[in-house]
């Protein structure tokens, strides 16, 4: 089976939602999805705040030009995939 990275997990999560969320959200949905290879990273991760992670992989992701992520409002740790923007 592939690793699949916090990154790829927001993702997913945000898929399966179709809504924005916070990084602690999109983690506690990740660890309830029925999807195989989230429950396997969710197993994996051994960390205290794995939605801290998550959160430091978006705002990476925001730096580029072609982040698969968005923030509707840049009040609010919320985030939403870009191609639903």
């Amino acid at each position: 089976m592939t690793k699949v990275g916090f990154k790829k997990i927001a993702e997913l999560i945000l898929e399966d939602t179709n809504k924005s969320l916070s990084p602690k959200e999109i983690w506690n949905k990740a660890k309830i999805s029925r999807r195989p290879k989230i429950r396997e990273m969710v197993k994996r991760t051994k960390g205290k705040t794995p939605w801290d992670s998550i959160g430091a992989e978006i705002y990476r992701d925001l730096n580029k030009s072609d982040s698969v992520f968005y923030q509707p409002s840049k009040g609010v740790a919320k985030f939403y995939l870009a191609k639903y923007k």
